[in-house]
C-alpha cells in the first residue's frame, strides 16, 4: 500500500497541469462490498468525464485524462487489496493513487489544482509511532508512520527468550523473591497464578524483558516518540514491572504477532494508537485558550491564510466535512467569497492548511462544535 506523505503534497499542490481531477471514494477491504467500490470509482470518473466537458474539454480529451483510473475499474488484483478509502489524481501528466486507512466521503473537484484536503487527516498531527512485536520466539521493534511499517534494527536487542538467556549466564542464580528491590514502582516478584507456564519460565521472561529494556533505553535516547508492545495476554504484566521507559504506551496490543507483516502490525495497531494521539488536539485547544489573551491566535480567515502562507502558524483546526470556496488575492492578502462553480475558485479552508502542513504546523480537523470560539477556522501563532 503506498501511503500518503508529505512529499505527496508537495508533489500534487506543484503540479501545473491543468485541469486537475481529484476523485474520492470509501472502499472495503475484502467480500462482496469490493464490487460496490468498483461501481462507485466507474460512477464518480462518469462525473468527472461531465465536469471535464462542462469545463470546455473535448470529451476525447477528457477520456484521455481518465484513460488510467478506468483500467482500474477491471483490475481483479486492485480490488483485492484496499483500505478504508480510496483518493485518485489525474491530470494530462499526472496519475496517482493512494489506499488510505480513513474513510473518505465520495467526492469529485476538477479544479485547475488538486484538491487533497480529505487527505489532510493522514497529515495533520504528529502520528509516528513504534510496535514492540514480542513473543518467547521473535521480538522486533516496528517504526509506524506517514511513511508505511519499518522494522528498525536495535543494538543489543536479543532476537528471542532463547538468545537472551544465552548471553545472560551471569545472571542465572539471581532470585526474584526479594521485596526490597523496586523498579517503576514494582516490586520484583515471582508471577504466581497468571498464565503461560512455571514460575521460572516467568522469571526468564522478566530478564528477557529487562534486556530488552536496556536496548530498547539505548536506543530511544532522548526520543520521546512512543511505543505500545504486542504480545500475548500474559506476556503484557511482566513487560510493565520489567520496562522503565515513559515512551511505553501501557494499554497494549493482545496476541500472537509473529506471523504477521510489519504492515499488517501497523494497520492493526493504528486503532489503538488513536486515543494517545487525540490528546494532541486536546493540548491544542488549550494552547490556543492560553495564546488567546497574548493576541497569538486568530479566527479570521483573512488574517490565517497570509500567516499560513509566511509559516506562522503552529496549529491550525478546521471544521470536518465543510468547505470555503472563495478566492485568495495574494498579491494584495485578501479573500474574495466564489462559488465552487467558478472555475478560479478554490477551498480557502485547504488553502490554509496546506502551507501550514508545508511549513511544519500542524492541522486539527475537527467537529464543528469543537471549533474555538465557535469560529468557522481557527490558528495558533507562531508569532
Amino acid at each position: 500500500m503506498k501511503l500518503f506523505t508529505k512529499n505527496d503534497l508537495k508533489t500534487l499542490k506543484d503540479n501545473r497541469d491543468t485541469p486537475c481531477v481529484s476523485i474520492f471514494i470509501p472502499t472495503e477491504h475484502a467480500g462482496q462490498d469490493v464490487q460496490k467500490s468498483r461501481i462507485e470509482l466507474k460512477n464518480q470518473l462518469g462525473m468527472a468525464h461531465e465536469k471535464l466537458v462542462h469545463s470546455g474539454m473535448r470529451s476525447p480529451d477528457a477520456d484521455d485524462i481518465l484513460k488510467p483510473a478506468k483500467a482500474l475499474i477491471d483490475d481483479t488484483m486492485f480490488w483485492q487489496y484496499q483500505s478504508d478509502g480510496l483518493a485518485i489524481f489525474l491530470s494530462a501528466n499526472v496519475f496517482q493513487h493512494f489506499r488510505v486507512p480513513i474513510k473518505l466521503t465520495t467526492l469529485v473537484v476538477v479544479k485547475r489544482h488538486f484538491y487533497v484536503k480529505p487527505l489532510v487527516p493522514l497529515l495533520g498531527v504528529e502520528s509516528i509511532y513504534y510496535v514492540l512485536a514480542t513473543s518467547q520466539n521473535h521480538v522486533r521493534l516496528i517504526k509506524c508512520s506517514e511513511d508505511g511499517a519499518e522494522e528498525v534494527s536495535v543494538n543489543e536487542m536479543p532476537q528471542s527468550l532463547e538468545e537472551a538467556l544465552k548471553y545472560d549466564d551471569s545472571e542465572k542464580h539471581l532470585h526474584y523473591h526479594t521485596n526490597g528491590h523496586q523498579k517503576n514502582g514494582h516490586n520484583d516478584s515471582v508471577y504466581h497464578g497468571i498464565g503461560g507456564g512455571t514460575d521460572d519460565n516467568k522469571n526468564n521472561i522478566l530478564r528477557y524483558f529487562r534486556i530488552i529494556d536496556n536496548a530498547l533505553q539505548i536506543y530511544f535516547k532522548n526520543d520521546k516518540t512512543p511505543f505500545i508492545m504486542f504480545a500475548v495476554d500474559f506476556l503484557h504484566p511482566i513487560y510493565i514491572d520489567a520496562n522503565s521507559s515513559d515512551n511505553y504506551v501501557k494499554e497494549g496490543i493482545k496476541g500472537n504477532p509473529d506471523e504477521l507483516s510489519s504492515k499488517e502490525i501497523m494497520n492493526l495497531s493504528a486503532d489503538y494508537m488513536k486515543p494517545y494521539f487525540q490528546k494532541g488536539e486536546e493540548q491544542a485547544l488549550d494552547r490556543f485558550g492560553t495564546y488567546r489573551a497574548g493576541g497569538k491566535t486568530s479566527v479570521k480567515l483573512e488574517d490565517i491564510i497570509p500567516a499560513a502562507m509566511n509559516g506562522r502558524v503552529e496549529a491550525l483546526f478546521i471544521p470536518e466535512g465543510l468547505q470555503h470556496w472563495g478566492i485568495y488575492d495574494e498579491m494584495n492578502a485578501k479573500t474574495m467569497e466564489a462559488e465552487e462553480n467558478n472555475p478560479i475558485s478554490e477551498d480557502l479552508f485547504e488553502l490554509a492548511a496546506v502551507h501550514t502542513l508545508l511549513t511544519d504546523g500542524k492541522v486539527f480537523v475537527v467537529k464543528t462544535d469543537r471549533m474555538p470560539q465557535g469560529a468557522e477556522i481557527a490558528a495558533v501563532l507562531r508569532y
